[in-house]
């Protein structure tokens, strides 16, 4: 694992310096839950993404729904910054629910969330603090929320797998019976070029 660590964190820092040089090579999103991202790499087998969280200009959108799952298994080398993973088991429990399933659709800037009615018991059962020049990885299907310390630079990038043929999902409220929407907007290029600035800066330090 360590050995796979250095070589990840040659080839990203390789990466983030072309990008830093000709950042319109890569067209970066504004994410629901704070971040900005970037597909570096696709193929139908697997994805290579960046997701950055801002020192600033991050914009976590309401309501803060932040545990969900993912179509696919993930595997994050962190380049810079830390990620704390909080990871969640749901109980089908209508007596005491905490939370309502939402099931999740997207266009081409949005994340829709559609209730399903279904609610369930969210209890953590692990956490993890992940730093920089290490590694994580988040199974198919895992209810997890990951989150960056605020006020500090934190980037991470991420390889996944082959999607499954279903819908992600995300625990939100109980009362909610309307479908809400995210929007992923493009990041500013004046406001990627300084990320990416302030990117470089910190590898450099």
């Amino acid at each position: 694992m360590k050995s796979d660590a250095n070589k990840a964190g040659s080839a990203i820092a390789e990466i983030l310096a072309k990008l830093a040089r000709s950042p319109e090579r890569a067209t970066a999103r504004l994410h629901p839950l704070g971040f900005v991202h970037c597909r570096l790499y696709e193929t139908p087998d697997d994805c290579i993404r960046l997701h950055i969280w801002p020192s600033q200009f991050r914009c976590t959108q309401e309501p803060r729904w932040l545990i969900h799952d993912h179509l696919w298994w993930l595997r994050s080398y962190i380049v810079v910054g830390e990620v704390r993973n909080e990871f969640f088991c749901t109980l089908k429990e209508r007596a005491r629910p905490t939370h309502q399933i939402f099931s999740v659709e997207y266009d081409e800037e949005n994340s829709i969330l559609y209730p399903t009615g279904r609610l369930v018991r969210a209890e953590a059962d692990d956490e993890s603090v992940v730093r920089a020049g290490e590694i994580y990885e988040i199974p198919t299907g895992r209810f997890h929320c990951g989150t960056a310390p605020e006020g500090r630079l934190t980037v991470t990038a991420v390889l996944t797998s082959a999607a499954r043929d279903t819908s992600p999902q995300v625990l939100g409220a109980i009362q909610t019976v309307e479908p809400v929407a995210f929007e992923r907007a493009l990041c500013p290029p004046a406001q990627w070029e300084a990320i990416l600035h302030n990117v470089m800066a910190e590898i450099a330090a």
